[in-house]
């Protein structure tokens, strides 16, 4: 697992090794509170909730981010050494 952006607000954005399975996507997760599945391209919540604040914010930094999120995602199925840390909103 690597947090590839942690927010002041808790709120950690990891990508699993070896979770190869399509489409490429990133989990959100704040200790007791949030545990979401997100795919990058399109933005949609696969699995789990945010909060509609959350899920605003967390789109637009996606879409800031995308091409350093597929890198990480690629990185990680290709089982490839280090990854991008991705500054929070």
């Amino acid at each position: 697992m690597a947090n590839i952006s942690v927010w002041n607000n808790g709120i950690f954005i990891r990508i699993y090794p070896r979770d190869e399975h399509p489409p490429p996507h990133f989990h959100v997760v704040k200790r007791g509170d949030i545990n979401a599945q997100v795919q990058i391209d399109p933005f949609e919540v696969l699995e789990g909730y945010l909060p509609s604040g959350l899920e605003r914010i967390l789109e637009a930094w996606v879409e800031e981010h995308e091409g350093e999120l597929l890198d990480n995602w690629q990185s990680f199925v290709e089982d490839k050494q280090g990854f991008t840390k991705i500054d929070p909103p």
